[in-house]
């Protein structure tokens, strides 16, 4: 869902269809905001899942850095 630049009238852009704003009800305005605020928590949760992913890594590499020294077997495929 997007919106258009402010020198038009404010649609919103769903699905493949432009509605107008002026033209749809409170309630299906107050959903538009509350899918705005999903999306925008979306990429939020996203954008730090990729840090925990990247720290994740760099936490096994520093600890396949200390075991590096130590005695092991091998007990299969990881």
């Amino acid at each position: 869902m997007t919106t258009t630049p402010e020198t038009q009238t404010p649609k919103i852009l769903l699905d493949g269809k432009s509605y107008e704003i002026d033209l749809i009800s409170d309630e299906a305005k107050a959903l538009c905001a509350e899918l705005q605020a999903n999306d925008n928590l979306i990429a939020h949760h996203s954008a730090t899942l990729s840090q925990f992913r990247v720290a994740g890594g760099a936490l096994k590499n520093e600890l396949v850095r200390l075991l590096a020294d130590v005695p092991y077997e091998n007990v299969g495929e990881e």
